[in-house]
């Protein structure tokens, strides 16, 4: 009889969850590698949210988001997703200036303000851990706050990834809420068509919203079932967003 073939069995290696376009080196952190690190203001600010001309919302976020930016709805994937809308391009987010500072008194989304860290799961421990781009000019080794104290997780550390994991289930929530939104037949594809200075147009695709006339003939046991969900307060922060196209052009 042959012998049997030996076989070597890889481990799967944390993987990010999502990987935002900010973000260009991701590792996870540990304190063997990253013990000297500290966490400093960005001299560039929000440079690095430059190129984002939609940014994903979670629920709780959408009334403060909506007096600022058209809140819309769509997809990550194969979760349904609320985002702000900050440009009337790809690549462009009409909220960041030349120097990075965000637009002066705006709602800035949860999902920016976590920069540079972000969870990856672990396949193997059915966990998460907390990683952070590389690359981010907010990590310096001489000054700011210490990720790692004496070994352990800095309070800066754990700041990072409560926060993480909070946003983390919050869009879980938002997904939820939106797809019950889906399911009660409310949501329509919709295309903006923005007039530029100068007169150049630019028209923006791939996105649903709540179709008024539909929402108002709801039966009451849907009405009922949608407040009951969270959703009611989405739905109508989102429809009271839609004058926020214009500010857009400011």
């Amino acid at each position: 009889m042959a012998n049997p073939k030996k076989t070597t069995e890889k481990t799967p290696a944390p993987k990010v969850a999502e990987t935002p376009v900010m973000y260009s080196k991701i590792e996870p952190l540990n304190v063997a590698m990253h013990g000297g690190l500290m966490l400093a203001p960005s001299p560039n600010k929000f440079k690095f949210a430059a190129g984002l001309n939609s940014i994903p919302l979670a629920a709780i976020e959408v009334p403060n988001a909506a007096s600022f930016y058209p809140v819309v709805f769509g997809m990550t994937g194969s979760d349904h997703a609320a985002f702000a809308i900050t440009g009337t391009k790809s690549g462009e987010n009409r909220f960041v200036a030349q120097d990075g500072n965000w637009r002066a008194d705006c709602y800035i989304p949860a999902y920016v303000r976590r920069y540079p860290f972000i969870l990856m799961s672990d396949p193997e421990k059915d966990t998460l851990t907390l990683a952070a781009d590389m690359n981010s000019d907010m990590f310096t080794t001489t000054t700011g706050e210490a990720l790692y104290i004496e070994g352990a997780a800095s309070k800066a550390a754990q700041f990072a990834m409560n926060f993480c994991t909070s946003l983390r289930r919050e869009l879980l929530i938002t997904a939820d809420i939106i797809k019950s939104i889906d399911a009660a037949g409310l949501l329509t594809a919709r295309r903006a068509e923005v007039t530029l200075a100068g007169g150049e147009k630019s028209v923006l695709t791939g996105f649903n919203v709540v179709d008024e006339a539909k929402l108002q003939a709801l039966d009451d046991e849907t009405f009922l079932a949608l407040r009951k969900s969270g959703a009611l307060v989405v739905i109508y922060s989102h429809l009271w967003s839609m004058r926020e196209w214009k500010n857009l052009l400011a």
